[in-house]
């Protein structure tokens, strides 16, 4: 806190204790009763003009802060976005291959044909330049 707000927060509290004293002390006095009141409006209106005053010293906190964090979230969520269309894409792409070995058989002229064949269900998406190189692949040794 500000220096010149510790001292207000201290005056503060003597002045309400002033008004407490000076309340207690008047009894059934109307006159007295009436000054006290105006005495403790002006200082409501004070300590109200007080308060706006310190909302003023952090008025750009509250234009900027929701937009600045908005903002990191939304770069945040983009982010994510793509790295799950990634993931999406290499997931995609191993899937491929997988069924790719699956059709891969000990004839060139087998493994042409399961290619073609899933090419025409649409499991796969390969051109006919793909399928001829694929098809001279040969099985893995069996174990």
């Amino acid at each position: 806190m500000w220096p010149k707000k510790k001292q207000h927060e201290s005056e503060s509290k003597t002045r309400q204790e002033t008004l407490q004293t000076e309340l207690s002390s008047c009894g059934a006095d109307v006159h007295a009763l009436r000054r006290i009141n105006a005495k403790l409006e002006a200082q409501l209106k004070i300590e109200d003009f007080r308060i706006r005053w310190r909302e003023s010293d952090h008025a750009w906190s509250k234009l900027w802060a929701p937009t600045f964090i908005s903002f990191v979230v939304a770069v945040a969520a983009s982010v994510a976005g793509y790295q799950a269309l990634a993931a999406h894409r290499l997931e995609a792409e191993g899937v491929n291959v997988e069924i790719v070995f699956r059709a891969v058989r000990d004839k060139p002229q087998e493994t042409r044909a399961n290619l073609e064949a899933l090419n025409e269900a649409g499991l796969v998406h390969l051109t006919s330049q793909q399928i001829n190189r694929l098809s001279s692949l040969t099985p893995p040794p069996a174990k």
